[in-house]
């Protein structure tokens, strides 16, 4: 994430984060569905609420980052560690509600979809249950060379 080292950059991507966090919390507190008989609209809100999580992993991640980083890193490196981990849970939340906007614009254009709810929830699940292997402890993340 390229960052300007500005007081009104920082500002903005407080307020970014802090709108980011109230989306997540609200997301997150809607019903997920529980129906035994599960349709196509189930299985995208379910997305949405799977991408919700994967954000929430994602801030966490970004906390955690700095509170960890030590005081000695600075400049680019320090922006690097803070955003590497969280930057990379961040992407499975952009695929998932990625995924959501395929099925749906298929679903609204009248193609028609092969898969079952049921399949699809699944592989929303998976895909969380890969961004949640990916958050990790800052120590252990590893930056490219």
């Amino acid at each position: 994430m390229p960052v300007l080292q500005h007081p009104w950059f920082f500002g903005g991507l407080i307020i970014f984060a802090a709108g980011c966090s109230l989306q997540i919390t609200v997301t997150l507190l809607a019903r997920v569905p529980r129906n035994k008989v599960l349709q196509g609209v189930d299985a995208l809100r379910f997305g949405i609420w799977t991408s919700a999580i994967a954000a929430a992993l994602a801030m966490g991640a970004f906390t955690w980052s700095y509170l960890g980083i030590p005081r000695t890193v600075v400049g680019q490196g320090y922006y690097e560690y803070l955003f590497w981990g969280g930057g990379h849970v961040l992407q499975f939340t952009h695929t998932l509600l990625k995924l959501v906007a395929w099925i749906w614009l298929a679903q609204v254009t009248g193609a028609t979809v092969r898969l079952a709810p049921r399949t699809v929830l699944i592989l929303f699940g998976l895909a969380l249950a890969s961004a949640a292997t990916v958050w990790r402890s800052p120590g252990s993340w590893s930056m490219a060379a």
